[in-house]
């Protein structure tokens, strides 16, 4: 199972079941959550305004069902990143091979990497606030990697202020948005499915130095 830190972008995500004809009734929370009205027949998330106990502020799973709607999500996760030809960067990164990465990278690719990720808010934090975006980036080796995300839709407290905050060591899934050089760096924005720490150690992390 898909654990640790994690934060969805959830359309994207339910995008992709859809797309890929993935079978949500297979977790065995899907009736329980479906007959509580937290998601629907094809197993898509309802109007979070429309569930029986709103969500406390902060992030999207704060109350007492939320526990079990992370544990679902974490199970259809899982389901879309199998379902997709994932390129792994993490050792095209490790290396600094910009040329191989110019050359295999293409709007539209699934790409997950392994990387020290530096967190900046876009948007200030108001605990009362609907939503918070906030960008990722890893930057060495001339290779720039980005996404903005909102932090509301972290799966925890932890999630949200520790994990996805300051600067962690990151696994992301996403979908490339542009690749561009600039100035002798290549950056690559990607929009991203989902991120979580406490993944194991890719073994170019192992093999190349990246500081913990």
């Amino acid at each position: 199972m898909v654990q640790g830190g994690i934060g969805l972008n959830k359309q994207r995500i339910f995008s992709l079941v859809v797309l890929n004809k993935i079978d949500c009734t297979k977790s065995k929370l899907f009736l329980k959550l479906k007959c509580e009205g937290y998601i629907d027949k094809t197993g898509a998330l309802t109007d979070e305004n429309q569930w029986p106990n709103a969500p406390i502020k902060g992030h999207f799973t704060n109350f007492g069902e939320g526990f079990y709607i992370a544990s679902y999500l974490s199970d259809v996760i899982e389901s879309v990143l199998c379902s997709l030809p994932i390129i792994d960067l993490t050792d095209y990164v490790s290396k600094g091979q910009k040329t191989e990465l110019k050359s295999i990278l293409k709007n539209g690719n699934f790409i997950a990497a392994q990387l020290p990720f530096y967190f900046k808010d876009i948007d200030k934090y108001d605990y009362n606030a609907s939503s918070q975006l906030r960008e990722a980036y890893y930057r060495g080796n001339s290779i720039k990697l980005s996404y903005v995300f909102d932090a509301r839709y972290c799966f925890s407290n932890s999630s949200r202020h520790d994990s996805m905050s300051g600067r962690k060591v990151q696994t992301i899934f996403g979908v490339i948005i542009s690749v561009l050089e600039e100035e002798g760096e290549l950056k690559i924005s990607i929009s991203c499915l989902a991120a979580g720490a406490y993944f194991d150690t890719h073994h170019a992390r192992e093999k190349f130095y990246f500081p913990k």
